[in-house]
Order: structure tokens, then C-alpha cells, then sequence
């Protein structure tokens, strides 16, 4: 059965307030999913947002492309995760899969997403951010759910 769900979760544990760079997402025509956003800001010490898309296209037939995606900076760095889901018919097709960046260029939708080369795989951004950031992704057919934790260094 085809149901597409994308859920990047974001969980501040540091002390620094972080907001919302880049966000957005690109669906097929016609279909809307997005059933929750993340705030502006991740609060320091325990800030969270989920930014999730689930679609249902044609019931148990078909689900579309989509894809979501989300950065957020400190005022001088910047991070952040696309996730990706291609088609899928009658359960048929490639496992969502995901990105993540990292760069200097706040507010700037011109960016470099690197692929993980398997979408079950941890990442830990480079301690050259400041902070310790890590990506927990939970993958299957046709889900994937990646929750990122931000703490101090």
C-alpha cells in the first residue's frame, strides 16, 4: 500500500537560539500534504519543530514525487536536511531518501545537498559548525522520518 510520509524532526538542546533559514517543499501538481511546519525559531534548551508531508494520492495505487526540506542558521552558520520521496505504484518504486547541507550562505535558497549514499545511515555534522548536531534517520518503503538534535559542543 502506497503512503507516502516525510517528517524531519528538529529538537534545540543548545544555547544558542536558532531560526528558520531556507523551508519549503515541492509536491506533484494538484496535491497538497503538508500537515505540519516548524516555528521560525528553535528556542535554546529545548526548542522543537517538525516540518512533515504525508500524501495519499490514489489511495493504495499510486503515490507521487514530493520532497521536503528545511535550514536553519545561528546568525552566521547554516545547516539543514531535504528529504525525498520519487514515485511509487502499487507499492512499487525506490525508498524515500534524504540530504543534508551545511554552509555560511544564511538565507540563500542556492544550495549544495549532499545524498547520503544509504537514507538509514546517522550523520554528525563537522564540530566546525560550533555545536554537536547529529541526524537519527528512521527509514522504510515508503516512509522516512530523520530526527536532528542540536546541543553544544
Amino acid at each position: 500500500m502506497s503512503n507516502t510520509v516525510l517528517t524531519a524532526i528538529f529538537t534545540n538542546y543548545s544555547s544558542t537560539q536558532w531560526q528558520r533559514d531556507v523551508m519549503g517543499w515541492q509536491t506533484q501538481a494538484g496535491v497538497a500534504g503538508i500537515s505540519q511546519q516548524p516555528p521560525t525559531s528553535l528556542q535554546a534548551y529545548a526548542g522543537s519543530g517538525v516540518l512533515q508531508y504525508q500524501q495519499d494520492l490514489g489511495g493504495s495505487i499510486a503515490d507521487g514525487d514530493a520532497g521536503i526540506w528545511c535550514c536553519w542558521n545561528n546568525g552566521s552558520q547554516r545547516f539543514g536536511i531535504k528529504l525525498w520521496a520519487g514515485m511509487q505504484v502499487i507499492g512499487m518504486g525506490d525508498r524515500p531518501y534524504w540530504y543534508h547541507m551545511n554552509d555560511s550562505s544564511l538565507d540563500n535558497s542556492n544550495i549544495n545537498w549532499v545524498q547520503l549514499s544509504d537514507p538509514s545511515d546517522n550523520y554528525t555534522w563537522p564540530s566546525s559548525l560550533g555545536f554537536k548536531i547529529t541526524a537519527v534517520p528512521t527509514s522504510s518503503h515508503s516512509s522516512l522520518s530523520v530526527t536532528v538534535t542540536i546541543q553544544d559542543a
